[in-house]
């Protein structure tokens, strides 16, 4: 059987004009402080005759590609996307590296959008870095994680902490990333919460009858998984269901326990947010052992779908903080909530929900004024 080696893994892009810009990193009209301090920014620059690159690292109908097309159409950027094919695995990677309508994009931008892991479009990065273009990178995720081990491992950080330097300004969702974004490569660090879908739902009033319901949306792995996360927290004699919406199965119920597993497979947001209705919460479920920081999106997926969050894993401060301070959720400590806590816990979202979604759609620095 003959081999496809991924000499190019990027879909064509058409031809657009573009001008040269000056200037490394964020532009003058940002001012910054110390490490992690947010500084002013003047208006946002027109954008309709700039040429905008987003280089992606997920094809078009991944969650990390919509949610970076969304970043962008909120801003008022109109963005060339750049996403590999359908190519898996170190093929996807290799491909990226190697891909010669990738530099060319680098090479014609006025500016130039990535996304963790930002090792993966390095070459790119350093393209746009000898013309001085502006450049902006999204840290939603630490890479690597602490089981890449070995030479494999030491080489990746080295690559990763390179596009970091090389990405100009980091945004992440959190304050708990700038920390350890720094720690990783980054030099300048602002906040730019991960946003919500544009399309809302409010809460019905009155939960539906029946057992506590509990939906969870996401890769389900080793870091990831909410059935171990609730298990333990199942009131003897109360069922609880767990809805599952994720590519692969979730694992089978085990007989004679409370926690009923239903699978549910992987959907679209607007199919999520109708298959949610009805669920009393939304899990986010971290392994215990976890010490990165974690604020992820499916946090603003639950709460426009009007479901309250229910987070169990390690300590999190700045998803707790918002939690607390907008009542759209709580930790999960002890026994899982009741059906009557749900219901108590759907009266406080429907008046926190709105607070909370704009919190999320406030970034410290409009990124139009960063390109």
């Amino acid at each position: 059987m003959a081999r496809h080696w991924p000499t190019d893994a990027f879909t064509a892009l058409p031809e657009r004009p573009a001008r040269r810009v000056g200037g490394a990193g964020a532009p003058d009209a940002v001012s910054r402080g110390e490490a992690g301090e947010p500084g002013r920014a003047s208006a946002a620059p027109d954008s309709a005759r700039r040429a905008v690159v987003a280089l992606c690292n997920n094809p078009p109908d991944n969650p990390a590609s919509q949610t970076l097309a969304r970043i962008l159409g909120d801003a008022g950027l109109t963005a060339q996307p750049i996403h590999p094919t359908a190519a898996r695995g170190w093929r996807r990677a290799l491909g990226t590296w190697l891909s010669p309508r990738a530099l060319r994009a680098a090479l014609r931008a006025d500016a130039l959008v990535v996304h963790s892991a930002f090792a993966l479009q390095l070459p790119a990065l350093c393209v746009a870095a000898l013309r001085g273009t502006p450049r902006v990178g999204f840290l939603w995720d630490i890479y690597p994680g602490p089981r890449c081990r070995g030479l494999r491992g030491r080489l990746w950080r080295w690559a990763e902490a390179a596009g970091l330097r090389l990405a100009g300004t980091v945004l992440v969702p959190s304050a708990d990333y700038v920390g350890p974004a720094r720690a990783a490569g980054a030099r300048t660090v602002l906040i730019h919460p991960l946003p919500a879908p544009h399309s809302h739902r409010r809460p019905a009033p009155v939960r539906a009858p029946g057992p506590l319901r509990i939906g969870y949306a996401g890769a389900l792995d080793s870091l990831r998984d909410p059935a171990a996360a609730i298990a333990q927290h199942v009131r003897p004699g109360e069922p609880v269901e767990l809805h599952a919406f994720s590519a692969r199965p979730a694992a089978p119920t085990q007989p004679g326990s409370e926690l009923r597993i239903v699978w549910r497979g992987w959907a679209g947001w607007p199919e999520l947010s109708a298959q949610l209705v009805g669920l009393d919460y939304g899990l986010v479920a971290l392994d215990p052992a976890h010490s990165g920081p974690a604020f992820p999106q499916k946090v603003a997926c639950y709460l426009a779908a009007g479901l309250p969050v229910l987070l169990a894993g390690p300590p999190m401060p700045a998803l707790e903080a918002f939690l607390s301070e907008h009542g759209v959720g709580r930790r999960l400590e002890g026994p899982l909530p009741d059906t009557a806590c749900a219901q108590a816990d759907r009266v406080r979202l429907c008046r926190g929900q709105g607070a909370a979604l704009a919190a999320l759609a406030s970034p410290e620095i409009p990124l139009a004024a960063l390109l």
